[in-house]
């Protein structure tokens, strides 16, 4: 897996890992690019993407670093996972949007005020709090889906 925005990152997954209250994740967004700092506040949080398919249940998680995002709109399906050693990583999720209710943004420059640097197309929103799903749902709810590691 990689980011957009930083040619030098690069991490081969290893494996699978599961995430309780108050561990920390890392987020690769499609826009905004590699952040990481992101602490998991609730591991069951209903969420409808206003898709038709109803309401589905998410883990949520903080970015935790003051002047940085979490997330914007386009990173939907970008990677959650944990940095290991030597430029690894254990797949944690997938990330899929934010909860109602949380501070948004649509401003360039650094949070509070803009989007942690990261490039806006159109206004898209940005956002602090982020909702990303298990890695496990996904591959035993999603037929024929796998995790390929190395």
């Amino acid at each position: 897996m990689g980011a957009y925005n930083t040619q030098d990152f690069y991490r081969t997954v290893i494996g699978i890992r599961d995430v309780a209250v108050n561990d920390y994740v890392c987020f690769g967004g499609g826009n905004s690019g590699a952040h990481c700092n992101i602490q998991v506040t609730d591991l069951s949080v209903y969420w409808n993407d206003g898709t038709g398919n109803g309401t589905t249940e998410t883990i949520e998680g903080v970015q935790r670093t003051s002047d940085e995002i979490a997330a914007i709109q386009g990173d939907s399906g970008g990677p959650v996972y944990i940095r290991s050693d030597n430029n690894t990583a254990y797949a944690v999720g997938m990330i899929q949007g934010y909860p109602s209710g949380v501070t948004t943004h649509t401003g360039s420059g650094t949070w509070p005020n803009g989007c942690g640097g990261a490039w806006v197309y159109g206004g898209n929103v940005c956002v602090q709090t982020v909702l990303f799903t298990s890695i496990r749902t996904i591959i035993g709810g999603v037929p024929g889906s796998s995790l390929v590691t190395g």
